[in-house]
């Protein structure tokens, strides 16, 4: 039988949706430095009204803005780097046979998507950080009856492939 493949963990790079946040919370930082330039009052002790200057507030912004940054980067890297490694020492695994309780992310309230193939049950959240397969609402090629094969790593889709 012949499979096209849907994803390929192996040939993808890594997720970059922590260069979103990134940009984000950098404009957000800078939008903060351009408003807040003059100086910003903060209290009023003893009649004596203590204040920061904007552009102390507007660095302080973007410190914290990186380090957020940094920790999603450190988070999508990491298991990015755990998932190859896991398949570089051979503990992928292939299932293959009909798709099964197929449930889609937002059918239901359901927060992620979830089939079943073989008896081997896998989810996926869009908005995840772990590396592997991550389906986002209303692109689903994936549907009960189908027939697939699915390499993971501990439920983590390594390579997805329906039958033609």
């Amino acid at each position: 039988m012949e499979f096209y493949q849907i994803y390929d963990f192996e040939s993808s790079p890594m997720r970059a949706d922590w260069v979103g946040v990134l940009c984000v919370l950098f404009a957000l930082g800078a939008i903060a430095f351009i408003v807040f330039r003059r100086r910003i009052p903060r209290m009023n002790v003893n009649g004596t009204s203590l204040t920061i200057p904007g552009a102390v507030f507007g660095c302080a912004w973007c410190s914290f803005a990186a380090f957020i940054a940094s920790i999603f980067f450190w988070e999508v890297y990491s298991s990015d780097r755990a998932l190859r490694g896991a398949i570089r020492e051979g503990r992928s695994r292939t299932v293959e046979g009909i798709v099964e309780q197929y449930v889609a992310t937002g059918v239901e309230n359901h927060k992620e998507t979830t089939f079943f193939v073989n008896g081997v049950r896998f989810s996926s959240r869009e908005n995840d950080l772990e590396a592997g397969y991550h389906e986002a609402p209303g692109t689903a090629r994936l549907q009960d009856g189908v027939r697939a094969r699915v390499a993971h790593v501990d439920g983590r889709i390594t390579k997805l492939e329906i039958a033609r």
